[in-house]
C-alpha cells in the first residue's frame, strides 16, 4: 500500500468518525427541535424571526384554539401576577394560559430553545409584543383590562397594552364590541357596569352605543366581575405535559417577565 493510499484511507476514516459524532436533528420544524447525541439535551436557540403574530395564532394550545368569548383579561404595567390571580378566580384567560408552557421559560439551560430570545431585552420585548397582538386578535365580543390602583384613572400609554393590544381590539375590523377596565384588587360581585362602581370597574369603550348592555354575558343574572365565572381549568405545573411540552414555570419564575417586559 502506497503512502498516498494510506493517507486517503485515513482521511476517509476520520470523515466517517466526524459524521457519526454529529448530533441528529429529529422532527419537522418542531417547536422544540431536540438534538440527540448531546448528554445534556442541548437544543439550538430559536430565531426571533420565527415568532410572528401569525405563528402564535397557529400554535395555541388545543384548549384555546377557538376565539376568547368575553373572557380575555389584559393588563398594564405591574399587573401580570394580579391578572393571573384574578383569571384563576373568575374563569378568565390571560396571555399566560393560551400557549404551550415552554414559551414562557426564561432559564438559560441548554435545553431551552428560547434562552437566547429571553436573555435579550430587545428580542424578549419583540417576542411578547407579537404574542400579545395574537392574544388580542383572539378576543371576541367583550374584553377586560386590569390596571394598578395608581394607574386606573389614567392608564399608562407606553407599554404593550396601549401600544399593541388596545389598537387591535378597537380596530375597525375588530370583533370586540366593548372593553371594561378593572382596578387592581377589586374582586367583589357587581350589579352594574357604571354608576357607583365606576371607581372600580367601568366600560370605557364600546363599538356601538349599548354594546356592553346587550352582551349575553352581562345579563342581570350574571353581572359579575369575571363575566359569570366561566369555567376554565386552572393552569398547573403539569399543564403543558398533556400536549407534549415541559412543565409550566412557577409564579416565582414568571416574575422575571413581569419585571423585564414593558407591559
Amino acid at each position: 500500500m502506497t503512502n498516498m493510499t494510506m493517507f486517503m484511507l485515513l482521511v476517509a476514516i476520520v470523515a466517517l468518525l466526524l459524521l457519526a459524532a454529529q448530533p441528529v436533528l429529529i422532527g419537522n420544524d418542531r417547536d422544540q427541535a431536540r438534538l440527540i447525541g448531546q448528554p445534556d439535551g442541548v437544543v439550538p436557540c430559536d430565531s426571533i424571526e420565527k415568532y410572528t403574530t401569525e405563528w402564535f395564532l397557529s400554535h395555541t394550545k388545543k384548549a384555546h384554539s377557538s376565539p376568547l368569548q368575553s373572557n380575555a383579561l389584559f393588563y398594564s404595567a405591574g399587573m401580570s401576577a394580579a391578572a393571573r390571580a384574578k383569571a384563576r378566580q373568575d374563569g378568565q384567560v390571560t396571555i399566560w394560559d393560551v400557549w404551550p408552557c415552554e414559551l414562557y421559560r426564561a432559564e438559560a439551560a441548554s435545553s431551552n430553545a428560547l434562552r437566547c430570545i429571553h436573555s435579550s431585552d430587545t428580542q424578549r420585548q419583540r417576542f411578547f409584543e407579537a404574542m400579545s397582538r395574537a392574544f388580542a386578535l383572539k378576543a371576541e365580543e367583550g374584553a377586560m383590562v386590569m390596571h394598578a390602583a395608581a394607574d386606573y384613572a389614567k392608564p399608562p400609554t407606553d407599554g404593550i397594552w396601549a401600544r399593541v393590544e388596545l389598537p387591535v381590539l378597537v380596530d375597525r375590523n375588530g370583533r370586540v364590541h366593548w372593553i371594561a377596565k378593572v382596578r387592581e384588587g377589586w374582586v367583589k360581585a357587581f350589579e352594574e357596569l357604571s354608576g357607583r362602581y365606576e371607581d372600580q370597574i367601568k366600560v370605557f369603550w364600546e363599538r356601538f352605543p349599548g354594546a356592553a348592555r346587550s352582551s349575553r354575558l352581562l345579563d342581570p343574572a350574571r353581572r359579575r366581575l369575571g363575566f359569570g365565572r366561566l369555567k376554565v381549568e386552572p393552569r398547573s405545573a403539569e399543564d403543558g405535559n398533556s400536549e407534549g411540552f415541559g412543565a409550566c414555570p412557577s409564579e416565582k419564575e414568571l416574575r422575571f417577565f413581569d419585571r423585564n417586559v414593558a407591559w
